[in-house]
């Protein structure tokens, strides 16, 4: 399914908003194929080996479980050409399981870390927060 042809889909200038955010947490997207024309660039950019630092973000996905975490790595891959370690050297990148208690307290105290920003902007199933 193309979600561009959902009735109920609204635009939300996705890919402006990835590529200004310092803070990305992606939930509830396998990043497979519905999902890889909106996040393809943006994961490809992150593994460039011309990659700036200051062009680093940090990336934080939220999945199910450890299976779904395993399909979510092999996506990354796909969409840097198999250079998932330049993605996870240049960028801190976190995956956290929704289903482990362990996983659930580091997503918190992250979450909490967002909070105590003076501004945040951070990209939310492509909506920008600002607090």
């Amino acid at each position: 399914m193309i979600k561009t042809f959902s009735r109920s889909y609204a635009s939300h200038y996705l890919r402006r908003a990835l590529q200004k955010a310092r803070d990305v947490i992606i939930l509830g997207h396998s990043l497979g194929t519905t999902d890889y024309q909106y996040f393809s660039n943006f994961f490809l950019e992150k593994s460039s080996l011309d990659l700036l630092p200051e062009k680093s973000v940090k990336i934080s996905i939220v999945t199910a479980n450890e299976d779904s975490k395993l399909d979510i790595l092999e996506q990354l891959r796909r969409m840097n050409n198999n250079q998932t370690n330049l993605l996870f050297d240049q960028n801190e990148v976190n995956i956290y399981c929704s289903q482990d208690y362990k996983s659930q307290i580091y997503f918190h105290h992250f979450l909490e870390g967002l909070r105590r920003k003076d501004e945040v902007e951070s990209l939310i199933l492509g909506d920008k927060v600002k607090k």
